[in-house]
């Protein structure tokens, strides 16, 4: 997505069998982009309803000490935060959950 968010957005459309032109294409590219997902108050954690996501005492720890639902929007920035025996759980987990699946995922930039 972050290489070429058009054409990102352009696959999803067609996916969804939606026709789009590509002022919308552009348009929806921007303001999914990361610096405006980041300031848009509307995307936040906190802008939603109160209800089961917002009150589960099981994340307050999180809530109360995270700098916010976006952190850098960097590709590869989870190695700062994961351990290696974390990342040897993840990628365990992930060879199992995606067995079969075509799917190929960047989780580092190039």
């Amino acid at each position: 997505m972050l290489k070429d968010p058009v054409n990102h957005v352009r696959k999803i459309a067609n996916f969804l069998r939606k026709p789009i032109d590509q002022v919308l294409c552009e348009a929806i590219a921007e303001q999914c982009s990361f610096e405006n997902m980041k300031r848009n108050k509307q995307t936040h954690r906190e802008a939603g309803p109160e209800g089961e996501r917002n009150t589960k005492p099981e994340l307050k720890k999180w809530r109360d000490t995270a700098f916010g639902m976006y952190r850098k929007g960097k590709v590869g920035d989870w190695k700062n935060h994961f351990t290696v025996a974390q990342n040897e759980r993840f990628d365990a987990l992930y060879q199992e959950q995606m067995k079969g699946c075509d799917l190929t995922v960047d989780y580092e930039a190039d």
